[in-house]
């Protein structure tokens, strides 16, 4: 990112990110931004200028990275229309087919199974538009796990997540006595049958979890997330840069609530783990 700040490098800037979510060299993008802006005036310059010109292009977190947020954040708002946007600049950052259908269906654990299959659709919907996907039917299915598997996968993945090094009997236990059969169906499928997936790294669930729970203010758990994105591999920089990111597509009030929180946990971290 230039240290340049005029407006021309900023509006520079805006277009190269523009170029890439859209992907096509055709596109006359100086005359596209300026049809849209005579259309919508002022919101869709700030767009280009400043979500796009100011906040994508920052180096602090990779395009690859940054559409996994806005996908993410899109989905849980149900803004199918501008996740259509996203999800081509997904494909177009270098997020795989199978990591998209895995944020979706990561989700259904977050955002709930209606939100996650309206994502869905529209991902199936863009990939059918697109000759270069190479998406092949049928889909394979989830694989069958019995009760003792999902526990066994659930409680490594959340023991993971939390830090913990108790045996898996004892951290299924533990959370079933703290909040009854949502505990154990908390481990056994939100842990055992989503978060066990290889179909997306740990840290990649870790940022998606993260915005899904800012985007549906459930800042509360941060407590829990935050921690474990630095453990699954994630920086305090990158937490940060996805906070700064979702003022755009959240609202500032959202993005300052997760800000604050954000800074008493990683205060906490310091004073139980110095760096």
């Amino acid at each position: 990112m230039s240290d340049d700040g005029s407006y021309e490098e900023r509006h520079r800037r805006g277009l190269d990110v523009y170029r890439t979510i859209r992907s096509d060299p055709s596109l006359d993008l100086e005359q596209t931004a300026q049809g849209m802006a005579s259309v919508m005036g002022a919101i869709a310059s700030f767009s280009i200028d400043h979500v796009l010109g100011d906040i994508w292009s920052r180096p602090g977190l990779a395009r690859r990275d940054r559409s996994l947020v806005s996908v993410t954040a899109l989905s849980c708002l149900g803004s199918e229309a501008e996740l259509r946007t996203h999800l081509v600049g997904a494909l177009n950052h270098g997020v795989e087919v199978d990591e998209i259908e895995e944020v979706m269906l990561h989700l259904c654990g977050y955002a709930g199974y209606p939100r996650a299959l309206e994502g869905m659709r529209a991902a199936m919907a863009i990939f059918a538009e697109r000759p270069d996907v190479q998406r092949s039917l049928p889909r394979p299915a989830a694989a069958p796990k019995d009760d003792e598997q999902r526990q066994r996968d659930g409680a490594e993945a959340f023991g993971q997540i939390m830090g913990w090094t108790a045996p898996p009997e004892v951290i299924a236990r533990t959370m079933e006595e703290r909040l009854g059969p949502l505990g154990r169906f908390a481990i056994q499928h939100l842990m055992g049958e989503i978060w066990a997936r290889p179909e997306l790294s740990r840290r990649d669930r870790s940022l998606v979890t993260i915005v899904a729970l800012i985007a549906l203010g459930r800042v509360s758990e941060l407590r829990v997330h935050v921690p474990a994105a630095l453990r699954h591999g994630m920086t305090r920089e990158e937490i940060d840069e996805v906070i700064l990111q979702l003022a755009l597509y959240l609202g500032y009030p959202a993005a300052v609530e997760a800000w604050n929180e954000s800074r008493e946990i990683l205060a906490a971290l310091d004073e139980t783990e110095p760096r």
